[in-house]
């Protein structure tokens, strides 16, 4: 007689006169517990002796026992067998889901030239920067955006950056108050973090802004459906089914999570489901359905334009425009990344003198590009980065 796990099994010689004990998912920690009754004259000097009475109800007992335990491997078993068909059910159902999603919006796709088949242009885009970086991605604006904003805003004479006596430290003036009305996160930069006419970015590094960055990520995102670039029903139809497509990967994720438990031929099956619906809703989010035949036009202007600014080595910076044009440059090139590429080649057809006060800006892009993070991660690991980087 024995108790030990359902899952194992006994197997018993009686020529051999012995008891195999087999147990494959046993805790290292956890031992079996076997009982054995043997006849008197196999034992004539064990005196632990008990009467026929006994082994019958042992006998009993045991019956009961391995009644009981057979009867939980059947449930058991056929939990497995339903689990395993309704999950495998579920996951296929949410896959077909996800294939067809695809499929359907593929066929509406609209066409976007490429920013490697781009032809250079070397006009500014009709958009900000910010707005060209969500029609080159279709993602709400990010670190980089912001760097590009505020730089867009120095440049329109809203705001003034200034260096300090300190070293690696940048003061930001407000020159026209009426833009905190319209703008959150400048709001309360300037009079929250700052005394209401500035601040620095030493008290940049102590902000906490990530629910109006928030927001500002949100308008800046639905401006581009008010000036006709996306469509917004398409785009609102795009947003709904990316969160199922979503919803459908977690619910596989969850299926595969309690496999572990009834069944390990379905965590198999579910897997490659899995994988299967990730690769389609993977897919779909890359799918630009939203755009309208304006939003199509001055997408394409966009990646020939930034593909030119990636290309800057090939020209001759000064062909091109004069330094009032690269400084209304300078947003685009540091929302796609490019400042230090585009700087370094004016640094070679310019004067550094001429370049002095276009300096000045890119330190204090690296800032907010590596403080706006911190604002919803940490802070003192990426200042120690900066201060390494900065101009």
């Amino acid at each position: 007689m024995g108790t030990w796990p359902l899952t194992g099994n006994i197997k018993v010689n009686h020529k051999l006169g012995q008891v195999i004990l087999t147990q494959n998912d046993l805790a290292g920690d956890v031992g079996i517990e076997l009982h054995a009754i043997f006849p008197n004259s196999l034992t004539v000097q064990n005196k632990n002796t008990r009467s026929e009475k006994r082994r019958k109800q042992i006998i009993s007992q045991e019956i009961k026992l391995a009644n009981e335990a057979n009867r939980k491997r059947r449930a058991r078993k056929i939990t497995g067998i339903a689990y395993t068909a309704v999950s495998k059910l579920i996951a296929a159902i949410t896959a077909i889901f996800s294939i067809i999603k695809y499929w359907k919006s593929k066929k509406n796709q609209v066409t976007l030239i490429s920013r490697k088949a781009s032809v250079h242009n070397f006009e500014i885009p009709p958009v900000d920067a910010v707005t060209a970086k969500i029609l080159d991605n279709g993602q709400k604006p990010n670190a980089q955006s912001f760097s590009a904003y505020l730089i867009q805003l120095a440049g329109k004479g809203n705001i003034k950056i200034d260096k300090t006596n300190k070293r690696n430290n940048f003061e930001i003036q407000l020159l026209k108050p009426e833009i905190l009305e319209t703008d959150p996160i400048l709001n309360r930069l300037f009079n929250k973090v700052g005394d209401g006419t500035k601040f620095t970015t030493k008290q940049l590094r102590k902000a906490k802004l990530a629910d109006e960055f928030i927001v500002w990520q949100e308008r800046k995102y639905k401006k581009v459906s008010t000036e006709g670039l996306f469509d917004k029903a398409k785009l609102e139809r795009y947003t709904s089914t990316s969160m199922g497509l979503l919803t459908t990967n977690f619910i596989i994720l969850f299926l595969l999570i309690i496999s572990f438990i009834f069944s390990f031929q379905a965590s198999f099956v579910l897997v490659i489901i899995g994988l299967i619906n990730l690769y389609f809703s993977s897919k779909y989010k890359k799918i630009t359905n939203y755009y309208t035949e304006h939003g199509i036009e001055t997408t394409n202007q966009v990646r020939g334009f930034i593909k030119m600014l990636d290309d800057i080595g090939k020209f001759q910076t000064k062909d091109i425009g004069e330094l009032i044009f690269w400084e209304d440059v300078m947003p685009y090139a540091v929302a796609f990344g490019l400042a230090k590429k585009v700087i370094a080649q004016l640094k070679i057809d310019f004067d550094n003198e001429t370049l002095a006060p276009m300096f000045l800006y890119y330190p204090i892009l690296q800032y907010i590009l590596i403080l706006l993070p911190l604002i919803i991660v940490s802070i003192q690991r990426f200042i120690t980065v900066l201060e390494r980087t900065v101009l």
